[in-house]
C-alpha cells in the first residue's frame, strides 16, 4: 500500500503536483469540461505561492505572483494553451524540492487518475491513453531505480496494458526503446551506449530531423510552399525516390508528417509564437498537429524554441555528467516521441521540467555567491 508523508515545507509543491498532474491526466477524457480547468487554476496558485516563498524580494515576487495568476486566467478564458506558464513554473518548483519526491507524488496521483478516466468513459483518442501509459512507464523506471526487477516488472505490466488499450505504434516503438535502454544501462557494455555524448544533443537533433522531414514533404505536396526549392536541389531521378520515401514514411508514422506540414503551411511560425489557433475546427477530437517539436515552434515561437533547446541540452549534459542513466533514457524517449506526439511541452507528459529545476542547483549557486560577497 502506498504511503505518502508530506512535511510542512512540502505542502505547496505537493498540492501543485497533485492539481497539475490531475488536470493533465484528465485532458482528453470523454467527460472533460470547464470545471476541470479549476484544477489548473488551483495548481497555478499553489505553484506561485511556492515560488513566492523562495524569492527574497517580496514586493517583486508579489508582482510576479499576481501577473502569473492573471495571465493564466486570461489564457484559460481564451481557451489558449497555458503550457508555457506551467513549464516555467514547474522548473521553479523543481529547484527547491527533491526530484525523487516529485516523481513519487506524480506517480501516486497519475496512476489512479488515468485508471479512473479509462474505466469511467475513457479518452476521446488512443493517443491520450498511449502518452499517459508511456509516462507512467518512465515514472516507474525512475521511482524503482534501485530495484531493477521491480522496475522492469512494473514497467512491463504498464507496457502490455498500454499496447492493449492504445494499440499505438509510437507507444510501442518509444517504450520498447525505453525498456531496452534501461536493460542496457544495467550491463557494463550497455552503459557505454547510455553514456555517449551524442545524447546531450538529442533534443535539437530530433527537432532538426522533424523539421527537415516536414520541409521535404511540403516541397513535394504543396506547390506554393516556401520549401519548394528543395525539389530543385536534386536530379529528377532522386526527386522521384525521395518523394516515394517521404510518402511511405508519412504512412509509417500515421500521417503525422502530413499534419505537421499542413499546420506549418496554414499557421506558419514567428519569432514570438502564438501562431496556432486552437479554436479551428479540424473535424477531429483533438488538435490538428501532433508533433511536440512543431508545436514548440508554432506556439512558443522561434525565440522560445531556441531557449528551450539550450535548456534541454544543458539538462541532458547534467544528466550525462552526473551519470543519471534513467533520466538520460527518459530524455531520449521524450525527444524521439515528441517528433510524433505532443509530449514535449506538456508537464503532464514531460516531467523532466522538474528535473531541469533540480539540476540547476540554485541553492549551491546562491551559497557560492554569498561566499564571494563575504570574501569581497
Amino acid at each position: 500500500m502506498y504511503k505518502v508523508k508530506i512535511s510542512t515545507k512540502d505542502v505547496l509543491p505537493f498540492l501543485y503536483c497533485i492539481f497539475i498532474t490531475t488536470y493533465y491526466s484528465l485532458r482528453g477524457w470523454k467527460f472533460n469540461n470547464v470545471i476541470i480547468g479549476i484544477l489548473l487554476f488551483l495548481g497555478v496558485i499553489f505553484g506561485c505561492l511556492q515560488i513566492f516563498k523562495y524569492i527574497e524580494n517580496k514586493v517583486i515576487s508579489s508582482i510576479i505572483l499576481v501577473f502569473l495568476i492573471l495571465l493564466s486566467v486570461y489564457r484559460m478564458s481564451l481557451g489558449s494553451d497555458t503550457r508555457l506558464i506551467i513549464s516555467i513554473m514547474s522548473i521553479f518548483v523543481g529547484m527547491h524540492v527533491e526530484f525523487y519526491k516529485i516523481v513519487r507524488w506524480i506517480l501516486y496521483v497519475k496512476g489512479p487518475v488515468v485508471l479512473f478516466a479509462i474505466v469511467f468513459g475513457g479518452y476521446t483518442h488512443i493517443n491520450y491513453v498511449a502518452m499517459n501509459m508511456g509516462t507512467l512507464v518512465l515514472l516507474e523506471l525512475y521511482y524503482n531505480k534501485d530495484n531493477i526487477y521491480k522496475a522492469l516488472g512494473m514497467a512491463s505490466v504498464l507496457y502490455i496494458l498500454g499496447i492493449f488499450l492504445s494499440k499505438s505504434g509510437s507507444f510501442i516503438i518509444c517504450i520498447t526503446l525505453a525498456i531496452v535502454l534501461y536493460v542496457l544501462s544495467n550491463i557494463k557494455v550497455g552503459k557505454k551506449i547510455i553514456h555517449s555524448r551524442l545524447w546531450i544533443g538529442i533534443f535539437p537533433i530530433s527537432l532538426l530531423l522533424n523539421l527537415v522531414l516536414v520541409w521535404i514533404y511540403s516541397a513535394y505536396v504543396y506547390s506554393y510552399s516556401d520549401t519548394y526549392f528543395i525539389r530543385n536541389l536534386f536530379p529528377s531521378a532522386i526527386n522521384g525516390n525521395l518523394k516515394m520515401f517521404i510518402m511511405a514514411f508519412n504512412q509509417f508514422v500515421s500521417g503525422r508528417i502530413n499534419l505537421a506540414a499542413f499546420s506549418l503551411e496554414k499557421f506558419g511560425y514567428s519569432f514570438w509564437g502564438g501562431n496556432l489557433d486552437y479554436k479551428v475546427d479540424t473535424g477531429l477530437p483533438y488538435f490538428l498537429v501532433d508533433s511536440g517539436m512543431i508545436l514548440l515552434l508554432q506556439d512558443w515561437g522561434f525565440l522560445m524554441m531556441i531557449i528551450s533547446m539550450v535548456i534541454f541540452v544543458f539538462m541532458m549534459w547534467r544528466f550525462w555528467k552526473n551519470r543519471q542513466d534513467i533520466l538520460i533514457i527518459t530524455g531520449i524517449v521524450v525527444a524521439l516521441w515528441s517528433m510524433n506526439e505532443d509530449v514535449l511541452i506538456s508537464v503532464g507528459m514531460n516531467f523532466l521540467f522538474f528535473a531541469i529545476g533540480a539540476n540547476l542547483d540554485i541553492s549551491k549557486m546562491n551559497d557560492r555567491m554569498r561566499r564571494r560577497k563575504l570574501e569581497g
